[in-house]
């Protein structure tokens, strides 16, 4: 907006408020002739109005506008263009009206009232206080400013809203101050004020019209809300039936219809009548700007668009060379446009000296489109069968290494020129196209032009046709050469379509048709990195088809790495599916292959992404990390696999081989790190079952021992572990190392709770018995046979070595008295010998 747009709102809202002022002036006196009131002002403006017009006029011929160019456009024109006259000429005559019916200026007034043979009270202000026409001013100035700052706000959604709503409450507002008023409840003076304020706005109307501001839904707003008022105080609710809503609704219905639907083609309009009337008198900037705005309010205006074509068809390099201001309003891009509507068909000669014109304009003034001009040069070339030179700037157009041109404009040209060159003109075809398409790069770029015109056009049925064509001729090789280094794939390229190609080709019957089918998938697979995994394992099973198993196994590598980038998880079922069986394939292969450790990866990698077969995949890498000689995971693999079904038969088999095979040492370096899966149960209840054994080979008592060394080695502490230590070293003879365990277990270790509990009762039984059988210590063996009888397991054999104690110890009547309780436990093996005990030591006794 210019500095004086703020202007224009203000004298906008000063013309509401001085013409409120006036209508309010109605006189009341049944003599009176309201009419003249409003004649009187009307005549003021009208006077005022022709002066300015007049003056405008003539200020627009000075400037070489010529009224006879075009009658009817002229009047509208210097309205259009001459706002300071016109809003001099309405709000000065409107002043004049003001001023004339005040006691003030009635010497001035008077007589020129006479020579219209009215009086001056015909005229005369009859307002109750002197203030009103302050009041009435003041308050116009300031919704002048409102209306202001209402047309900068930027969204016209809301804008449109807002003065929908404003207006329904000036209306109100304007309503409510009249009804206050005593000398306005005579309903013929508020008819009369209605009629005054209905003649206000074709004047207000005009001045929105022909404000260097654009038209908005402000001036709409203020009209509608006056029109509200007046058609209410008309009184047409009262003179028509049912008229009540609409004399409401239709002010709020005229604004939305002018605000939605006639304001832009309205702007358009007067945008679009400025541009012809410069256009006419050759001030070709002017001209541009009206229509450039014209067109940014409505694009698709055939009259604006004509009208920028008429223009540009008159610019010439000398002009845009003497006027900076207009060469940075050139559209060049039109003057393509319309280079090109020329020579699309075969052009006269007068039109290929039009378009020529405007190639060269283009090309001296705007060198960044450069790649347009050599294309349209091209056609006009054709035109003139100049086929070499032709083919020489084509040529040129389609090398990448060509400099001179701006990439983004090129690429614009790029799928006509391949267009021209591969499919519309034999010259070029048999010049250009069978050339260049050879040339390294050329093919992807032709394609490339391909799918973006396609994107844009996808029914365009050339495009498609050369599609069809140019694909077939992609070597795998030339697609590879514009990867990015990064590894992305070009964009513009159907991917999907080379997959369908590819597959069509897979199960051919000539090997090498087979093999560029294979391109094709590796091509697709490398674009769609979502069916990646699928389109490599089919590239593998063809190969497996023809027993290539190394181009088999790198293809499901390649299947490999495409699903870990793309990510497992986020696969589709199917493809993660697949992604799974390529690792088994991979891991297979890698364990005929002897590498273990390859196979041992691809299997862990299997787990990791989920596979379905865990407990195959245990089984399977605890073998792998057997051969590999790793004891230590193939355990870890067991104990893992056994989690998902512990009486698995094979892994408890191996669970005895690998724990077998464990190295001590090793198992101490990574002792904390194995504790939460390292089964010491299972060592303890191995080495008790072999200790337990009547009969036990050399071998069984060494893995005995073996497993109880691991078992101190992870839980040295540990009752249950220390006794069967313990009982290992008593099976080799070590009875001062067994006994100092257990009486460490007895005398300074807790009970427990569960098996640790079970093993300390065991531990002092087994010290009892050493005490008494072999060291000859009935006493220590008194106390820990007590101990043990408080065991809920404790029975007739700790009963019968409770009394053989008492008897070491002399104490015969205890002895006695437990070896009778033994006998009370028939059928146990101790009762014969418990009786014969009874009956010895009775006779030792004395009678």
């Amino acid at each position: 907006m210019t500095p004086w747009v703020i202007n224009e709102y203000l004298l906008k809202g000063l013309y509401l408020g001085l013409w409120t002022f006036l209508a309010l002036q109605v006189p009341t006196e049944a003599t009176a002739h309201p009419w003249i009131n409003i004649v009187w002002v009307v005549g003021w403006i009208g006077i005022g109005l022709l002066l300015a017009f007049a003056l405008a006029a003539l200020w627009q011929m000075i400037q070489g506008l010529r009224p006879w160019h075009n009658w009817l456009a002229f009047p509208l024109l210097v309205l259009l263009e001459s706002p300071t006259f016109v809003y001099a000429g309405v709000v000065g005559g409107l002043v004049l009206g003001v001023v004339s019916g005040s006691e003030a200026f009635r010497d001035w007034t008077e007589p020129l009232v006479q020579w219209l043979g009215l009086s001056f009270e015909d005229i005369r202000h009859r307002t109750p206080d002197s203030r009103w026409l302050l009041y009435c001013a003041g308050g116009g100035l300031l919704l002048g400013f409102g209306f202001y700052r209402l047309r900068r706000t930027e969204d016209r959604r809301w804008r449109l809203w807002l003065g929908l709503i404003l207006a329904a409450a000036l209306a109100y507002l304007a309503v409510s101050f009249a009804q206050r008023l005593d000398f306005l409840r005579d309903p013929g003076t508020r008819w009369y004020l209605g009629i005054h304020l209905l003649v206000g706005i074709p004047f207000f109307y005009l001045l929105a019209f022909c404000g260097e501001a654009e038209e908005s839904e402000v001036e709409i707003m203020a009209l509608a809300a006056t029109l509200g008022a007046a058609l209410y105080l008309l009184g047409l609710d009262d003179k028509i039936p049912g008229a009540g809503a609409t004399v409401l609704l239709l002010p709020l219905l005229l604004y939305y219809v002018y605000s939605v639907f006639l304001l832009t083609p309205l702007r358009v309009f007067k945008h679009v009548l400025r541009g012809y009337s410069y256009l006419k008198v050759g001030r070709l900037r002017i001209a541009v700007e009206f229509f450039r705005r014209a067109l940014q309010l409505e694009p698709r205006s055939r009259l604006a668009q004509e009208g920028m074509l008429q223009v540009h068809r008159r610019l010439t390099p000398q002009l845009i060379a003497a006027d900076a201001a207009l060469a940075a309003l050139v559209d060049y891009d039109l003057c393509l446009d319309r280079a090109a509507a020329l020579l699309m068909q075969p052009p006269t000669a007068a039109q290929l000296q039009e378009a020529q014109a405007f190639l060269q304009l283009v090309e001296q003034k705007k060198p960044a489109l450069q790649a347009r001009v050599d294309y349209l040069r091209t056609l006009a070339l054709l035109h003139q069968h100049r086929y070499e030179e032709a083919a020489t700037l084509l040529h040129r157009l389609l090398d990448p290494a060509a400099t001179g041109y701006h990439p983004g404009v090129r690429q614009q040209v790029l799928f006509d020129a391949w267009e021209l060159a591969l499919r519309l003109h034999p010259q070029m075809i048999e010049r250009v196209g069978r050339v260049a398409l050879h040339q390294p790069g050329r093919c992807m770029e032709a394609i490339a032009a391909v799918e973006r015109r396609l994107r844009s056009q996808p029914q365009d049925p050339a495009a498609r046709e050369l599609k069809t064509w140019l694909y077939p001729h992609l070597q795998e090789q030339e697609f590879v050469a514009v990867v990015a280094p990064d590894g992305t794939p070009p964009a513009d390229f159907d991917y999907a379509y080379v997959e369908q190609l590819g597959l069509a080709l897979l199960d051919d019957p000539d090997p090498q048709r087979r093999e560029r089918g294979r391109s094709y998938l590796r091509i697709a697979a490398r674009g769609l990195p979502d069916q990646a995994v699928g389109l490599y394992v089919r590239l593998a099973d063809s190969y497996d088809k023809e027993g290539d198993t190394d181009h088999a196994h790198a293809a499901l590598e390649m299947a490999r790495r495409a699903g870990q980038q793309f990510g497992p998880r986020r696969l589709s079922d199917d493809q993660r599916r697949l992604y799974l069986e390529a690792l088994q394939r991979l891991a297979r292969h890698a364990e005929e292959q002897q590498n273990y450790t390859t196979a041992i990866a691809l299997y862990r990698q299997y787990l990791e992404d989920g596979g379905p077969a865990a407990l195959e995949t245990y089984r399977k890498l605890a073998e792998l990390y057997g051969r590999l000689g790793d004891p230590l995971n193939a355990v870890l693999m067991v104990e893992t696999g056994l989690t998902y079904d512990a009486t698995d038969a094979d892994l408890l088999r191996k669970k005895d081989t690998f724990y077998y095979s464990l190295d001590p040492q090793r198992l101490e370096q990574v002792r904390d790190k194995v504790a939460p899966w390292f089964d010491v149960d299972y060592c303890v209840r191995k080495a008790t079952a072999v200790l337990n054994a009547k009969e036990t080979s050399v071998e069984l008592l060494d893995w005995a021992t073996h497993l109880a060394r691991l078992a101190v080695l992870m839980q040295p502490t540990s009752n249950a572990v220390r006794l069967v230590q313990a009982r290992v070293l008593l099976r080799g003879g070590k009875r001062s190392e067994a006994l100092q365990l257990l009486e460490d277990i007895h005398y300074d270790s807790d009970k427990g709770s569960g098996s640790e509990e079970e093993a300390w009762y065991a531990a002092t039984r087994l010290l009892g018995q050493l005490y008494l059988d072999e060291l000859g210590k009935p006493e220590n063996a008194l106390h820990c046979f007590l101990k043990y009888k408080e065991y809920y397991k404790s029975g007739a054999d700790t009963l019968y070595h409770l009394a053989r104690c008492y008897e070491a110890l002399g104490d015969l009547p205890r002895a006695i008295q437990h070896y009778k309780a033994v006998t009370a436990f028939e059928g146990h093996p101790l009762v014969w010998e418990a009786e014969e005990a009874v009956r010895r030591l009775q006779q030792q006794q004395p009678s």
